[in-house]
């Protein structure tokens, strides 16, 4: 235990001594930048942030999308799109049997 407590002492003394040498005494790593982006290219913006952000693209018609081209689809492609519908429609039929005999409770 003695012995424990000297090489503990040891060696606090040996980094109080090379902490001793370091200018200024401490560690001379300077401080986090607090703008994490690069300062070269990309200027700082300021005021930052602004608010209320700028809209890019003014509000327009909600337009569908173009229909799907099932001609770029191989045959193995289509035959599992049919078998995920086929899926999904099974999945459906017991949703609306379940909903359809708990209407009937509920009457």
């Amino acid at each position: 235990m003695a012995d424990d407590i000297a090489s503990l002492a040891a060696r606090i003394d040996r980094l109080e001594s090379a902490l001793g040498r370091l200018p200024k005494g401490g560690v001379t790593d300077p401080p986090p930048d607090p703008w994490p982006w690069p300062h070269w290219p990309f200027p700082r913006p300021w005021p930052w942030p602004r608010w209320p952000w700028p809209d890019p693209l003014p509000p327009g018609p909600i337009i569908d999308p173009a229909p799907f081209d099932l001609s770029q689809l191989t045959r193995p492609q289509l035959e599992l799109a049919l078998e995920q519908i086929k899926s999904q429609r099974v999945k459906l039929d017991a949703q609306e049997k379940a909903i359809n005999t708990q209407l009937k409770h509920a009457k």
